[in-house]
């Protein structure tokens, strides 16, 4: 597998944003307290499934029909071949940290979307590489249910 292949690969683990990281939210309007907290609450939940490498835990966060658009790649469309890239992408990463950079949540509440950077560290055939990319996520959530993801565009950084 070649390291541009791996890096590719790798960058998928790193899309959530970090829990201590920061967010701002949209001036035109500004959501209920409750439901920053309940986004917040589930954009940690899949940063932190993602680095314990756990795959189930991680499918919770999608939608069925979700799209995941990775740089240079076909899109993955639906959870079984979301899961199907997780499953062969996590042997690839050592390490992984996000940090979130924005957040704006429509004022319906309905609709988010949040961006980001990540920080990898992918096991090549050479040892231990440290990757970037850029990450922007587009979550639903429809009343009563919790949001989840239904989109994911990942871009690497240059190197």
């Amino acid at each position: 597998m070649t390291l541009a292949r791996i890096l590719m690969i790798s960058a998928v683990l790193t899309l959530a944003p970090a829990a201590c990281a920061t967010s701002t939210t949209s001036t035109a309007a500004t959501p209920a307290a409750d439901l920053q907290h309940e986004f917040d609450a589930r954009s940690e939940g899949l940063q932190s499934a993602e680095a314990a490498k756990d795959v189930d835990r991680i499918m919770t966060f999608w939608a069925p029909d979700a799209a995941f658009h990775l740089d240079g790649a076909p899109v993955i469309q639906g959870a079984a071949a979301i899961r199907q890239a997780y499953v062969g992408m996590v042997p690839t990463v050592a390490s992984i940290r996000s940090e979130r950079t924005g957040v704006e949540i429509a004022r319906s509440g309905d609709m988010a979307y949040e961006t980001g950077t990540n920080y990898i560290t992918a096991n090549t055939p050479s040892g231990p590489t440290p990757v970037t990319s850029k990450y922007l996520i587009v979550w639903t959530r429809h009343e009563g249910a919790p949001w989840v993801v239904q989109a994911i565009s990942v871009t690497n950084n240059p190197r």
